[in-house]
């Protein structure tokens, strides 16, 4: 058994989808409407052979494989591989992978932290069909690490040759919260990411053309001095202003789209950017509007700076000017 694979009950109707390995002999199992269930391993079964939804028969590989060949061609979609974001209360998200092609993928999934890479989930998903392999905390987003795919493409039928295809995916705030819509198959709202979407014919196998070379150009380049054009960090960093309002209409418009957590999200991400660049900006202070409202920005943000050893002191700004809406943030 994998996460992912296709169980049926043994003692009840109802079907659903491997999602994590429990302690002892137990697996946890999604069922309809979302709904989490741990069941022993000797109460499940799996579905070896899956309703074929595109023609309302089941059809072993065998038999796919000999329709294939008997069948006139048939326009295939290889395009459509989707990650989907998909709330599951104001916190928690269920992150799913969708195949939205006729072709079959099997693909591996780790998250990338530090330069290492930790499965997260690996299986075969077929054409026309999603998986939820990871949920994740809103609070954390900014800890999220570097989500990291890789597929193989399979179809009994004749396609391209295609080289794996390999694809990592950062979420930041800027683009993650623009980038909400319906998600294919599940046919919800989500934050979705087409995964595929610049790869062009550079995946096929192509012969590719040796480039000529030009030696004489070649030499000057070698003998030519280089200049040094390295620049100081301070000044590669974007100096960012002197007031940052982090209230949240002065960051999106489409701040009514979201719920309180993502909103939250957004701006503590927008906070922490910024006062990582005036850190390396070398600035001396830096202030950051956050309201008063019901004080959670507030506390996290003052949580934050009592954590970072680059912060001198951090205080309420100017009462005159902000009133108790600001924190002025002094750096070493």
């Amino acid at each position: 058994m994998n996460i992912g694979d296709k169980v049926r009950m043994l003692h009840s109707t109802e079907q659903g989808i491997i999602t994590k390995f429990l302690s002892g002999d137990r697996i946890e199992v999604e069922i309809e409407d979302g709904f989490q269930i741990p069941v022993r391993r000797n109460e499940i079964a799996v579905v070896s052979v899956e309703e074929n939804t595109r023609f309302g028969k089941n059809q072993t590989p065998e038999e796919a494989q000999n329709n294939s060949k008997n069948s006139k061609t048939t326009t295939i979609s290889q395009k459509g591989i989707y990650v989907a974001f998909i709330a599951l209360n104001q916190e928690k998200y269920a992150i799913h992978l969708i195949n939205n092609t006729d072709l079959d993928l099997p693909f591996v999934i780790g998250e990338e932290t530090e330069n290492f890479v930790q499965g997260i989930a690996t299986n075969v998903l077929k054409g026309r069909q999603s998986l939820k392999f990871k949920e994740v905390n809103l609070s954390d987003f900014e800890k999220w690490g570097v989500f990291v795919f890789q597929f193989l493409y399979f179809s009994y039928n004749k396609i391209s040759m295609r080289m794996p295809f390999v694809k990592k995916l950062r979420c930041r705030s800027n683009s993650f919260f623009k980038a909400k819509g319906q998600v294919p198959i599940l046919l919800k709202e989500g934050y979705v990411f087409q995964l595929d979407k610049e790869e062009t014919e550079e995946n096929l196998v192509i012969p590719e053309k040796t480039p000529e070379i030009d030696v004489q150009k070649l030499k000057e380049e070698m003998f030519t001095p280089k200049v040094n054009t390295i620049l100081p960090l301070s000044q590669i960093v974007k100096r960012p202003a002197k007031e940052i309002d982090l209230h949240i209409e002065k960051l999106t418009s489409n701040y009514n789209n979201m719920n309180n957590g993502e909103m939250l999200a957004l701006q503590l991400d927008t906070f922490e950017r910024n006062l990582e660049n005036a850190i390396v900006a070398a600035m001396d202070e830096i202030v950051f509007i956050h309201g008063v409202g019901n004080g959670v920005l507030k506390q996290e943000i003052h949580r934050k700076l009592s954590q970072n050893k680059d912060i001198k002191f951090f205080q309420d700004a100017k009462k005159e000017k902000f009133g108790y809406g600001a924190t002025l943030v002094a750096l070493k």
